[in-house]
């Protein structure tokens, strides 16, 4: 239902531009330092195109979780506000849909998995683990500082805030069991959320 809802808004803001002749297209370098202390994040990449006060975006975020690094890929609209000249407030809000894999580490999902059970008994560690994330949507505010730097192009800085939490399922279980029957599963909601910090390069048509 998403990638509908976003082609449409994409076509209308596209045709809004043209005829508009006042559009943007921005890259974005991002980093993101999460609340979470146990994900470590990498470096991402936004790209936002629309007009000076609204635009849609895509982004690529990749993190480390349990020793193992994921992708959570977002794509959402937002709004610019302008505050002084070079300086902008922005709003976005978007779906993020977390990357699968089959390859987790066990030792990482078993510390969770010692988290979780501790206070009862030590849990002995499975054959095999796996851990499944949900998409869902969520929301960034932040503020740009941009300077023009010859013709239509602007580079800058940005700095902002992400609020996004995704459900999560660990499971364990040995060779010849089933996740959940024979062995372990717990969920959680997890949060993603946390500072982000971005260069920018703009380029007005």
């Amino acid at each position: 239902m998403m990638k509908p809802l976003f082609i449409v808004l994409a076509i209308l803001l596209l045709a809004a531009s043209a005829m508009a002749q006042d559009w943007s297209v921005e890259v974005r370098p991002t980093t993101i330092i999460y609340k979470d202390s146990e994900i470590k994040g990498g470096t991402g990449a936004e790209v936002r195109a629309g007009m000076d006060n609204i635009y849609l975006y895509g982004s690529h975020n990749p993190l480390q979780i349990y020793g193992a690094w994921m992708d959570i890929k977002g794509v959402g609209i937002g709004g610019k506000f302008k505050l002084a000249e070079g300086f902008n407030a922005w709003l976005q809000v978007g779906y993020y849909d977390p990357s699968s894999r089959s390859d987790w580490p066990w030792e990482g999902i078993y510390f969770r998995q010692c988290q979780y059970l501790a206070p009862t008994y030590a849990p002995a560690s499975f054959d095999n683990y796996r851990v499944d994330f949900s998409p869902n949507y969520g929301a960034e505010a932040g503020l740009d500082f941009t300077k023009q730097i010859y013709g239509g192009l602007s580079l800058g800085i940005s700095a902002g805030y992400r609020i996004l939490k995704l459900d999560e399922m660990n499971y364990g279980w040995d060779n010849g069991g089933s996740p959940g029957i024979t062995g372990w599963q717990m969920g959680e909601q997890r949060d993603f959320g946390g500072y982000i910090v971005s260069g920018i390069i703009k380029y007005e048509l």
